[in-house]
């Protein structure tokens, strides 16, 4: 699991944690440690959280079930999970659209405008 961590960078703007999984392919060998990372997070009271999706090519159905429940620990923390998804055309903005998962979460073009969402 340790492995999987590293290909996870993280920094903290304005009291909010940005988390850029670099996976090509966010799948079930991936979602474990992606979830424990947040439930980390949420548990030492950072739960105001962005997750970069913008490098993901392709993400299946364990991945995103790891982003519904990193998204219900946040919100029962107190606080919130936002996503970043810069490329319209993404297959995984297409799975988001199809799923209907853009009703769970709220999604941004960019930092800037996830960051502004906090306040």
């Amino acid at each position: 699991m340790t492995g999987e961590y590293e290909k996870i960078t993280e920094e903290k703007i304005d009291g909010v944690i940005i988390i850029r999984p670099e996976y090509t392919a966010a799948t079930a060998d991936n979602a474990a440690a992606f979830k424990q990372m947040i439930i980390t997070k949420v548990d030492n009271g950072e739960n105001k959280i962005v997750v970069d999706l913008s490098d993901i090519g392709y993400m299946d159905s364990s991945f995103l079930g790891s982003l519904v429940l990193s998204l219900k620990k946040s919100v029962a923390g107190g606080g919130s999970l936002k996503l970043i998804m810069r490329d319209e055309e993404s297959a995984v903005r297409t799975m988001f659209e199809n799923t209907r998962m853009f009703k769970v979460f709220q999604h941004y073009p960019d930092l800037d405008s996830a960051l502004n969402s906090f306040k």
